[in-house]
């Protein structure tokens, strides 16, 4: 008997079990496309777990959570992950999923991130959230003073010697219940909510695609 191709062999699997086949073929192609959105799926992962906390443990009489904004900014676009509209202020959220061991201060442009042996640089996120900031007081034309700067590390990240307004959710929570004193009128938090849904791109793939872009554009024009 001549010795079957692998070919046929192929054909002779998929029409006894074309379901099985199926299953394999996703798989490999999974296996294949996830590395290469790794680091977008483990944002957006992170994201979600925080939108759920957030919406959970927070009041909807007293504030108004919207996730996802991205704003323009000069001639690039700002992408803010949470925003938090009170009385007591305006939260603005910056979510980073990570692992390992972080620290950094305040004013350094860089912190390190450690992994076993290995030891990487990232952006310092507090300069990263305020410069969504600054982008949201000159498009809404609300004082820098009415923001409130939060950072909320998700994962199994330990955070050493960081900012107060860095930390876990649980923290970030208890930040923004700690915020007793009213300082936007209830004209001022609608006058923003106006503005900003005025400004704000459509929250679609095709919007974050185009901001994805534009960072990396900047970066690369600075080297």
């Amino acid at each position: 008997m001549q010795p079957m191709s692998i070919l046929d062999l192929a054909v002779q699997v998929f029409l006894k079990s074309p379901f099985l086949v199926t299953v394999i073929v996703l798989v490999v192609i999974v296996s294949s496309i996830v590395p290469l959105f790794k680091g977008r799926i483990k944002g957006y992962a992170g994201e979600q777990f925080v939108r759920f906390w957030l919406s959970l443990f927070l009041s909807k009489k007293k504030y108004q959570i919207i996730h996802n904004v991205t704003i323009p900014s000069r001639d690039i676009t700002t992408q803010i992950d949470h925003l938090i509209l009170s009385e007591f202020g305006v939260f603005v959220i910056e979510t980073k999923n990570k692992s390992g061991l972080i620290y950094g201060g305040e004013h350094d442009k860089n912190w390190t991130q450690k992994i076993g042996r290995r030891t990487h640089k990232i952006q310092n996120p507090i300069h990263q959230n305020y410069g969504h900031i600054k982008a949201l007081s000159y498009q809404l034309k609300v004082a820098e003073k009415n923001f409130h700067s939060l950072v909320v590390f998700v994962g199994d990240a330990k955070l050493r010697k960081v900012p107060d307004n860095v930390g876990n959710l649980g923290q970030a929570i208890a930040t923004i219940k700690l915020q007793k004193k009213s300082i936007l009128s209830q004209k001022e938090l609608e006058q923003i909510l106006h503005r900003l849904l005025e400004i704000r791109l459509p929250p679609t793939w095709k919007t974050n695609r185009e901001h994805v872009r534009n960072v990396k554009k900047k970066y690369a024009d600075k080297d």
